[in-house]
């Protein structure tokens, strides 16, 4: 029996650490802190972070206030000149990956607060003008 004892231990230590959450999504983050209206303040192109909130961020190049709208049921919307429409998203780690219209859109989380977020654009939608690589978002109680 004192022979039979480690090994049914050792069985049981390897079965029961084969089961993980790694099969689940689960994202870094508190995702009531994401959900919510948030308006793009920022973004970066060519290494150089424009403000957004000036209409006329770049010469000749006109962009409307844009919103990120993310629902507790995991619907997207996105209003203004960039990512606008609307889909589904899926959280996973650092990512944040939305489907509109068949199309794909990724983020990754820089930085994510109650106030400010921060994501880099690891995909692009097909039709996107802007490709910005990073975008600075401040969260709003309404849209404007």
């Amino acid at each position: 029996m004192k022979r039979f004892f480690p090994f049914l231990t050792l069985i049981c230590v390897i079965l029961f650490s084969g089961c993980s959450k790694d099969d689940d999504n689960s994202f870094d983050y508190d995702e009531n802190i994401l959900i919510g209206y948030w308006r793009i303040t920022d973004a970066e192109f060519n290494e150089t972070y424009y403000d957004l909130l000036d209409t006329n961020f770049a010469e000749g190049l006109k962009f409307a206030p844009s919103y990120i709208i993310f629902k507790n049921d995991y619907n997207y919307e996105g209003r203004g000149s960039y990512g606008a429409g609307y889909g589904t998203y899926k959280l996973d780690g650092k990512k944040i990956d939305i489907i509109l219209y068949g199309d794909e859109l990724i983020y990754e989380i820089i930085s994510l607060t109650d106030t400010d977020a921060e994501f880099r654009v690891i995909q692009h939608k097909k039709d996107d003008p802007y490709k910005f690589t990073k975008i600075k978002l401040k969260k709003n109680s309404v849209v404007e």
